[in-house]
């Protein structure tokens, strides 16, 4: 009589129990699975080093650092934060002003104000949304700039009391300067007839009116002796 020993059960049973021991439990993650999609990534980035700050005209600035490390990150995936004040420690209490694209090391900030001295902290930012902490804050200044005084240009710069666009007003003569009897400069607009430089001359009194006997006053470099007004 022949014995049969099933054995086949007893297989799967091993196998099934092989293939299971290593599966996770309820509500536990797989740590090679933890690793591979990012879960649990709480460490943040290192700060960025090496910081530098330049003033690359009146009214802009460029910053420069070294990339930050990370656990899990490429250097090409972390961005950066940057906070400007323009007090010191301004940027104790963080709040980014602006943010890079991932991988950059450099940004420029344009629109500021000249010989005005601005603060910054830069931060780094995983994938993961970890930030690194406050570090150092950086400074810089940014320069006076040039300022062109082209009188005749419609734009009144400094130093000019007007600009007409080159012509003369009643309101502006044709140098910039405030339309004034004795200045030189006849501007029939302002209400001048001549203009003498302020002095008699034989054409010009020296209130900028044409001399006329009984004008009331006496030009002698018109020949006058008197002036009573018209009157003897």
């Amino acid at each position: 009589m022949k014995t049969t020993i099933k054995i086949l059960p007893i297989i799967l049973m091993g196998i099934l129990f092989c293939s299971t021991e290593h599966m996770p439990r309820d509500n536990e993650i797989d740590p090679k699975a933890e690793n591979f999609i990012g879960f649990g990534d709480t460490t943040a980035p290192s700060a960025p080093s090496a910081v530098s700050t330049s003033a690359t005209g009146a009214t802009q600035v460029t910053l420069t650092w070294q990339p930050a490390a990370d656990e899990t990150d490429a250097t090409s995936e972390i961005t950066y934060q940057i906070c400007m004040s323009e007090t010191t420690g301004g940027c104790d209490s963080f709040t980014a002003a602006y943010t890079t694209n991932a991988g950059e090391t450099s940004y420029n900030i344009t629109g500021l104000t000249p010989e005005t001295t601005y603060y910054f902290v830069v931060l780094a930012e995983d994938s993961a949304g970890n930030i690194s902490t406050v570090t150092e804050e950086f400074s810089v200044t940014t320069s006076a700039g040039t300022i062109s005084l082209t009188c005749g240009d419609s734009i009144t710069d400094i130093g000019e009391d007007c600009d007409s666009g080159g012509v003369q007003s009643s309101s502006c003569e044709a140098n910039c300067t405030t339309p004034v009897c004795g200045d030189g400069f006849k501007n029939e607009g302002a209400g001048e007839q001549c203009d003498g430089g302020g002095t008699d001359k034989l054409t010009c009194d020296s209130d900028c009116t044409l001399p006329a006997c009984g004008d009331g006053h006496t030009n002698t470099a018109a020949g006058e002796e008197c002036d009573s007004g018209g009157v003897q």
